[in-house]
Order: C-alpha cells, then sequence, then structure tokens
C-alpha cells in the first residue's frame, strides 16, 4: 500500500495535567510511505527512512495495536522524502496512523479520521502515566489523517481550518515531566494560564478561518506559547521570534522554529 502523508507540527497549545486543551496543529512536509501487512507471530515491525528512537516508539505501538484486536501481524515501512530535522513527535503521529490505515485496508475495512485518533489512542505505548499528554497526540493525528491545519480539543472539538502548511525545523529536545499543576501555581494562576493559552488557540483559528495565514497567525502569539512552556514547565523563552517550544513525545517538550 502507498501513502502520502503530512507530517503535523503544533504551533499553539501545551498539554497540563487535569486539563483538556486546545491545540492548534499545521501540516508541514508530504513523505510517501510504502507499507506492507503480513501474517506472523512475531508483531513485528520494521522501518526503514525513520530515525532509530521513532521506528522503537511505533514498533510498540505496533506491538500494542496487534494484542488489542487479536492479531498476529508484521508490518513494514519505508519512508521517502522524511526532513532530517522535523518534529519527533510529528513523524510518531503521522507513521502511526499510516499502520492504522494498514492494518484496516489489510482487512479490507477503511478508517475514518476521527477513527484514527480513536485507534490510536488505545495503541500509544505511554500508558496510564501521560493519559494528561494525550491530547497533544491525538491533535497531531487529526491533523496528520485529514492532511490539513486544524484546532482540536477532542473528538467533539475539531475543526478543519485550512490546506495551508508550514516548515518546521526541531532545533532541540527538553526532558519536562510533569510540569507545575494547580498545587504548584494556585488555582487562580492556573487557570489564568489555561485560559491565556486556550484563547490564543482560539482567535488564531478564528483569523485562520478568515482567510488568514497559518505562519504569522501563530508567530503573533508565540509570546504566549512561550510564557505557558516557562511557566508550566520552566523552559526558557526562545531567543528566535520564529521559534515556539511545541509538545514531543510525553514528558518532552521540542523547541520548534518554523522557517515557512
Amino acid at each position: 500500500m502507498r501513502l502520502s502523508l503530512r507530517l503535523p507540527v503544533i504551533l499553539i497549545g501545551l498539554p497540563m495535567e487535569g486539563v483538556e486543551n486546545p491545540y492548534l496543529v499545521a501540516p508541514g512536509d508530504r513523505v510517501r510511505v510504502e507499507a506492507e501487512y503480513s501474517e506472523c507471530d512475531s508483531r513485528g515491525l520494521r522501518a526503514e527512512g525513520l530515525q532509530q528512537d521513532v521506528a522503537e516508539r511505533l514498533g510498540e505501538f505496533w506491538r500494542k495495536l496487534m494484542d488489542g484486536l487479536g492479531m498476529g501481524g508484521c508490518a513494514n515501512l519505508r519512508v521517502d522524502g522524511m526532513p532530517p530535522r522535523w518534529p519527533t513527535s510529528g513523524v510518531y503521529a503521522a507513521m502511526s496512523s499510516a499502520l492504522l490505515y494498514l492494518t484496516a485496508r489489510s482487512h479490507a475495512d477503511t478508517l475514518d479520521e476521527l477513527e484514527i485518533v480513536e485507534m490510536g489512542r488505545m495503541s500509544d505505548p505511554w500508558g496510564e502515566g501521560s493519559l494528561w499528554w494525550q491530547g497533544a497526540l491525538d491533535a497531531m493525528r487529526y491533523s496528520a489523517a485529514t492532511g490539513k491545519a486544524v484546532a482540536y480539543r477532542n473528538d467533539e472539538e475539531s475543526v478543519e481550518l485550512s490546506d495551508e502548511g508550514v516548515r518546521a525545523e526541531l532545533m532541540s529536545v527538553s526532558a519536562v515531566g510533569g510540569g507545575a499543576g494547580r498545587q504548584e501555581l494556585g488555582e487562580s494562576l492556573f487557570d489564568a494560564v489555561v485560559h491565556m493559552v486556550g484563547q490564543a488557540v482560539l482567535d488564531a483559528s478564528d483569523a485562520i478561518r478568515s482567510g488568514s495565514h497559518v505562519r504569522p497567525e501563530a508567530l503573533r502569539r508565540a509570546r504566549v506559547q512561550n510564557a505557558t512552556a516557562y511557566l508550566v514547565y520552566g523552559v526558557a523563552p526562545p531567543q528566535e521570534g520564529s521559534c515556539v517550544w511545541s509538545p514531543g513525545l510525553p514528558g518532552q517538550l521540542q523547541l520548534v522554529c518554523i522557517t515557512g
């Protein structure tokens, strides 16, 4: 099976424990994927053209998916056109979506975008300790499945905004753990931070739906995104105005520069 997928990146929105935050996600570079499924006992995944850490996480995803479906299957992924510095979480979201499409089509079935998100959620390998990060993964997977810029909070609150994408480069990764919550920041300040970043997603989404371009609307609110990352996770705001702290894989933030 051949697929063409756009890699997603979160431009506004951060996971905060105990809160279901919205996210503004944009698609980026398009990659070509050749995927094959075969019956086997090992439930193994072979991935070519991906970084080792992503391939290992996808292997865990695949085994959990097969276990959940009660199936024995092996998969091969061959990826062409992968940009060398695309944020890792977006690669994981897109390639796990490809594995879900492969599984469905190999059994004469189809999945819509929200079914991709739901099945992906059940198969992510991080466990209950990272449930509060799940919304970020869901949002990126929804963008990957639609190929569009989206605003996503949950399955009931998801909006496709635009076909327009961005170019992004991963500059660094910071392990941040759970971050500061209500207890550390206090109820009033925590709620204010939640409202601030949520309003930034809403305002940018409204502007994009009205015809504005994705990149400038996101970067106009980069200070809000980076200030939230500092308040909750203690990461220093970047010097470059086109860079934002974006959710990586659970427990990590990625410093991402939006280059175009």
